[in-house]
């Protein structure tokens, strides 16, 4: 008895729709959900490509020792990509799509403080030598 393959009309499916919109929607609904604190730690690690406890303090700019803590918060977000052994000495990023997402929002809603932001991220990048990798 011989067999045959089974025939496939339509071997290449659909493609995917684009779910760019609905992330948008979902990740303004957590920003304006979020307490004060995660909701501003959301923005200011969407500034640079990748931080670390170290930075989120100097982009934060306050002394109340919420930082580690709030970098771990941080972590619990499915679109917060850990480092592990980067070469920068950032521990974690916002991944791409969402942290574009996050900074036009930002700046949607408060345009200063996203340059007062990044005004410390410059600050911090020029007082602060880079990460040196074995």
């Amino acid at each position: 008895m011989e067999l045959t393959p089974p025939v496939i009309s339509d071997p290449l499916p659909d493609p995917l729709p684009d779910m760019s919109g609905l992330n948008q929607a979902l990740l303004h609904q957590i920003v304006d959900q979020a307490p004060r604190l995660l909701k501003e730690g959301l923005y200011l690690a969407a500034i640079p490509f990748g931080y670390n406890t170290t930075l989120l303090t100097a982009l934060r700019h306050r002394h109340d020792d919420k930082d580690a803590r709030l970098v771990d918060r941080l972590a619990e977000y499915s679109f917060i990509t850990p480092l592990m052994g980067a070469a920068s000495g950032m521990s974690h990023a916002v991944q791409s799509g969402e942290r574009e997402i996050l900074q036009k929002q930002w700046i949607a809603e408060d345009a200063a403080a996203y340059r007062t932001a990044h005004d410390r991220a410059l600050l911090f990048w020029r007082n602060t030598p880079p990460a040196v990798s074995d």
